[in-house]
C-alpha cells in the first residue's frame, strides 16, 4: 500500500510537471536503506528559511550578530574549526605540522577546496585573509580571537606567513603561545575581492561552503543555494533564505506559525513541543554557566576553616533540584568551569553532589579560635550575605533556594537584591567593589578554554570577582598554555581541574542548556552546539509524509 502511495504522487507529480511547465520540488521515494522507514517521500530541490535578526554588514571579518555569525558559516570556512567535544581539528587543511614550542606551523591545504566563483582555494587567499584581518582593526573577528588569549594589548603582528607554494605555506606565531591553531578558526576570504575585502557595504560574498550566496534584500532576508561542486558533495537541501525579524520573540512566533524551518529556544520550556508531531528539539549544552564568588577579602572564606566552609556550602546546595524546578531540567550540573561537552573535561574533579550530612561534617570540624572567622565561636552564628541581581528571575530563584539549603546546615543567608530603575549597575558595582559576602554570577564561556581572567589578582574588580589571590593556582592556570605534547595538555587540565575543585575560587553551580527547534520534515545529523548551530546542515535532507 505504501509504495502505491509513492508511486501515485510521483506519476501525479510528474504530470503536472509536463502539463504546467513550472519548476516544481521534486519528490522521490525512501529507497536509501540509511535512511528511517517511515511514509513518506524525499524531497529534492527543496528549500528552507532560518532566522536572522538586523545585522550590519555581511562581511565575515566584521561580523557580531549572534545568528548571522551562525548563518555565514554556511557559507564561510576556517582552517581549523571544533568538532562536538570542543576539540580543534582541520577544516580547510590536509595536513599540518606544529613545532615542539608551538610557533612554527607548517600547513598543506585540501587540494580539492574550491570557491564559489570555481576558483581553486590556494595559499595566497589564507596569507590574504591574515594580511586583510591586521588591516581591519579592533572590530574584526581576529582582534576577538587574539585579545582572548593574549590578556595585554592585541599584537596585530602575532602571526606572520610563507608561502612554500600554491598549496602549502608557514604560519609563524611571534610570540609564545599554545592557542594558535584556536586563532586560526576565523573565516577565510577570498584574495579575489583585493580592497573590497574590508568592505562593510555592497560586499561581495564568497566562499568555500557548502551553500553559495544568492541575492541580500536588505533588512528582508538573505538567499543561498547549494554548492554543486562541495567536496564534501551536493547538500540535498537546495535553497536556504535567512529571514530577518527585529528580535528572538518574533522568530519564535515565525517558527510556531510555519514561516521559518528553525528557532533558538527562549526561556527555558521548550517541553511544551515535545508532542507537537512537525516540531523537533535538539537540546545542547550553551556557553552560559552560573556560579557563585566567594568574597575572599572576607577572613571567613580564607585559611582552612575557608575552604571547609566553601566545601560545605557546595554539598549543601541541591543542583539537581536547582536544574530540575527552576531550569526545567534543562541544565548541566559540574564543578568545574571547563564546558562540560569538552574533552579536556574530568569526571574526576566533579565531587560535590547534594550531601547536606557531608556538609555539617566538614563544619563540624572546623577549628576556631578567638580570632577565627570574625572571632566566631561556632558556624551556627555565621550570617551571609548573598547578591543577586534581581534583572534575572531565574538567578533570584536559584537565591532562594540556596537560602533554603544553607539554612539546613544552620547558615543564615540574607539575600540582596538592588532595588531601583538602575538596580542592575548596582548589582554590579557592589560585585565590582566587593560589598557582598557571596554573590551569584553569570559568565560566557569563551570556546578557548583560557581562564586568567577569572582568577589572576591583576584582573581584581575587572573579572577576578571573587578576588581570589593564589600563586600557586595561578600557576596551574599559566601551564594550561605550556605544553608541547597533547598527553601532556590533557594532564595539565586534568590538574587544573583537581585543584579548582579542592580550592573552590568559585563555586559553579551549572552550565545552562539550550535548544534549537527544527521542523520535523528537516530530517539527518543536525547537530547544534554552541559554536555551530547548524552543525551537520549540509548532510539534512527534507522529506514529505504520505499520509
Amino acid at each position: 500500500m505504501r509504495k502505491t502511495k509513492i508511486m501515485i504522487i510521483l506519476i501525479v507529480f510528474t504530470i503536472v510537471t509536463l502539463l504546467s511547465g513550472c519548476e516544481m520540488d521534486e519528490l522521490i521515494s525512501n529507497e536509501d536503506p540509511s535512511k528511517p522507514d517511515l511514509d513518506y517521500v524525499i524531497m529534492v530541490n527543496g528549500d528552507i528559511s532560518l532566522p536572522l535578526t538586523n545585522f550590519n554588514t555581511l562581511n565575515p571579518i566584521y561580523s557580531d550578530n549572534f545568528y548571522y555569525y551562525h548563518f555565514n558559516k554556511l557559507i564561510f570556512e576556517s582552517l581549523f574549526t571544533y568538532d562536538n567535544s570542543l576539540k580543534i581539528v582541520p577544516q580547510l587543511v590536509y595536513n599540518y605540522y606544529l613545532s615542539d614550542d608551538g610557533k612554527i606551523l607548517n600547513i598543506q591545504l585540501k587540494d580539492d577546496v574550491y570557491w564559489h566563483d570555481g576558483k581553486k582555494l590556494t595559499s595566497d587567499d589564507i596569507i590574504f585573509t591574515i594580511n586583510t584581518l591586521k588591516k581591519a582593526g579592533e572590530s574584526s573577528v581576529y582582534y576577538k580571537l587574539v585579545s582572548n588569549i593574549i590578556p595585554d594589548k592585541v599584537d596585530y603582528n602575532l602571526i606572520s606567513t610563507r608561502k612554500i607554494d600554491d598549496s602549502t605555506l608557514e604560519i609563524t606565531f611571534n610570540r609564545d603561545t599554545n592557542f594558535g591553531l584556536d586563532i586560526l578558526t576565523f573565516p577565510i576570504v577570498s584574495s579575489s575581492l583585493g580592497d573590497r575585502a574590508l568592505d562593510t557595504e555592497n560586499y561581495t560574498v564568497i566562499g568555500t561552503g557548502p551553500f553559495k550566496f544568492v541575492e541580500y534584500i536588505k533588512f528582508k532576508e538573505i538567499r543561498l543555494e547549494a554548492n554543486e561542486f562541495y567536496r564534501d558533495g551536493e547538500p540535498e537541501i537546495r535553497y536556504i533564505s535567512g529571514k530577518i525579524f527585529e528580535d528572538e520573540d518574533l522568530i519564535l512566533t515565525a517558527f510556531e506559525t510555519g514561516k521559518i524551518s528553525m528557532s533558538g529556544s527562549i526561556g527555558v520550556d521548550w517541553d511544551k513541543y515535545v508532542h507537537n508531531p512537525r516540531v523537533n528539539i535538539r537540546e545542547y549544552v550553551s556557553a552560559d554557566y552560573d556560579a557563585i564568588a566567594f568574597n575572599h577579602t572576607n577572613p571567613l572564606f580564607n585559611g582552612d576553616n575557608g575552604n571547609l566552609l566553601k566545601k560545605s556550602i557546595l554539598y549543601s546546595i541541591n543542583r539537581q533540584e536547582m536544574i530540575s524546578k527552576i531550569y526545567l531540567g534543562h541544565g548541566t550540573q559540574t564543578d568545574s568551569p571547563i564546558h562540560p561537552d569538552s574533552y579536556l573535561g574530568t569526571t574526576q574533579a566533579n565531587i560535590y553532589g547534594y550531601e547536606p550530612t557531608r556538609a555539617r561534617e566538614l563544619m563540624d570540624s572546623m577549628v576556631f579560635t578567638e580570632e577565627s572567622i570574625l572571632g566566631l565561636e561556632d558556624y551556627e552564628n555565621a550570617t551571609l550575605k548573598l547578591l543577586v541581581n534581581p534583572i534575572s528571575v531565574y538567578r533570584m530563584r536559584i537565591a532562594e533556594l540556596i537560602k533554603d539549603n544553607l539554612s539546613d546546615i544552620g547558615i543564615e543567608v540574607i539575600i540582596d537584591k538592588p532595588e531601583g530603575e538602575n538596580n542592575g549597575n548596582t548589582y554590579f558595582n557592589k560585585l565590582v567593589s566587593g560589598d557582598y559576602d557571596m554573590a551569584i554570577i553569570s559568565w560566557k564561556q569563551s570556546i578557548i578554554p583560557k581562564y586568567d581572567y577569572l582568577f589572576f589578582a591583576e584582573n581584581f574588580g575587572i573579572s577576578n570577582f571573587s578576588k581570589y589571590e593564589d600563586a600557586d593556582f595561578e600557576t596551574h592556570v599559566l601551564n594550561l598554555s605550556l605544553y608541547s605534547q597533547e598527553e601532556e595538555k590533557l594532564l595539565k587540565y586534568e590538574n587544573f581541574q583537581n585543584e579548582f575543585s579542592n580550592k573552590l575560587p568559585y563555586g559553579i553551580l551549572m552550565y545552562r542548556n539550550k535548544a534549537l527547534l527544527i521542523d520535523s520534515n528537516i530530517q539527518g545529523d543536525l547537530s547544534p552546539n554552541f559554536f555551530n548551530l547548524y552543525n551537520g546542515l549540509n548532510k539534512c535532507y527534507l522529506i514529505m509524509e504520505t499520509d
